[in-house]
């Protein structure tokens, strides 16, 4: 891989497991699956405006761990990989569904944590209209412990 010593530690070993021993039936596989999470969304979408899920699984990831090496907890369970715990995954696959990621509160380590808001294909508008109520109900700027700090990094 040219130039790997410009990149993050994380994307080389992504980049290492992505290639190892791949074949042609693994791609189409990897199709195939991508196919059927398309179609699980939209059997959802067929009685729900919008769904509304966590960003990420882990209380947060500390700042600067690479990842590589090592796994992350999760619930107590170790999982192999630090994207294990990036919920949004699935939405990056399904790119056509609009996603808003809202404020929802903090995790018991005082990092603020975020909801998705993951709208039908094509459908932009709901997951902002969804967001809007949800701050009207809940606002989260309201309160100085909840707005961000000003002039923290200088």
């Amino acid at each position: 891989m040219e130039h790997r010593d410009q990149l993050c530690a994380y994307t080389v070993d992504l980049m290492e497991q992505a290639l190892e021993g791949k074949t042609v039936q693994d791609v189409y596989q990897g199709i195939v699956d991508e196919t059927a999470l398309h179609a699980e969304l939209e059997a959802v979408h067929a009685d729900h405006d919008a769904v509304l899920c966590p960003v990420n699984a882990a209380r947060g990831l500390i700042a600067g761990d690479d990842y590589v090496g090592h796994a992350l907890e999760i619930g107590g369970v170790d999982v192999p990989d630090y994207f294990w715990a990036c919920l949004t995954i699935p939405f990056n696959i399904c790119s056509r569904n609009p996603v808003l990621v809202v404020p929802a509160g903090f995790a018991t380590n005082g990092v603020p944590v975020g909801m998705q808001v993951v709208g039908r294909r094509y459908d932009d508008v709901m997951p902002f209209r969804v967001g809007a109520a949800l701050e009207h109900a809940r606002p989260w700027l309201d309160a100085p412990e909840r707005r961000p700090m000003q002039g923290a990094l200088r």
